[in-house]
């Protein structure tokens, strides 16, 4: 081999050892709203000024505590624009889905519950969960003092991979709005919990599992089970 094919197949030899030796791509949170996107990695979490440690009390997805590393999550939302928007669909990686009111988040500016990112570090992986062979990173959203807003089991969503602002059908379809005098009524207060959440009358373990099992009417029609 002449002498210049040398050196240059060595670092050809080089580039290629190194590419093989690189650290697989960091899982990302996305935040959608309309054309506006944002994507955060695990390690431009990590290293956010706001970033807390956290704990957990025991819920229904983790029987015990567990410290984690958060960032709140009303700091992530104030760059992206969310006027025309009133719920925060979440996403997981394994299939589930939950909106979220954006007054229930925005609460926690007036002593309301408070939601948090978690964020898994992988230096520090988070236990598994009970009757699963994954932790509930890489994303995580917990709450702080969740008895203040009467957070349900289904807003904490974990496996967390994106977020996205949509709108509610009472929003997008105004004319389906219930009036004030019938919401008093039973079948008026059962129609209006049907519309905010059609799982929402299912104990918490069938809730979680119809949502994250059953495609049902959200592989048919919009978000919200509705036809756009």
């Amino acid at each position: 081999m002449p002498r210049v094919a040398q050196p240059c197949a060595a670092l050809l030899l080089s580039i290629c050892m190194a590419s093989e030796r690189a650290e697989p791509a960091q899982p990302v949170l996305t935040i959608t709203a309309g054309v506006d996107t944002k994507h955060f990695t695990v390690g431009e979490l990590l290293s956010r000024a706001d970033l807390t440690r956290l704990e957990i009390p025991p819920n229904v997805d983790y029987k015990f505590s567990l410290t984690v590393k958060a960032v709140p999550l009303l700091d992530l939302l104030a760059a992206i624009p969310l006027e025309g928007f009133d719920r925060l669909e979440a996403s997981a990686t394994d299939g589930f889905v939950a909106q979220i009111p954006l007054a229930l988040i925005e609460a926690g500016k007036s002593g309301g519950s408070v939601a948090w990112i978690a964020v898994e570090d992988p230096n520090h992986p988070w236990p598994k969960l009970p009757g699963k062979n994954a932790s509930a990173g890489p994303f995580y959203l917990v709450w702080q003092y969740p008895g203040r807003s009467r957070v349900s089991s289904e807003q904490w969503p974990y496996m967390l991979e994106r977020l996205t602002a949509v709108q509610s059908p009472e929003l997008r379809w105004p004319q389906l709005k219930v009036d004030a005098a019938l919401t008093e009524e039973p079948a008026g207060q059962a129609w209006r919990r049907g519309l905010r959440n059609p799982v929402s009358s299912l104990s918490s373990p069938e809730r979680r599992w119809r949502v994250r099992h059953w495609a049902g009417p959200r592989a048919a029609h919009g978000r919200d089970g509705l036809p756009d």
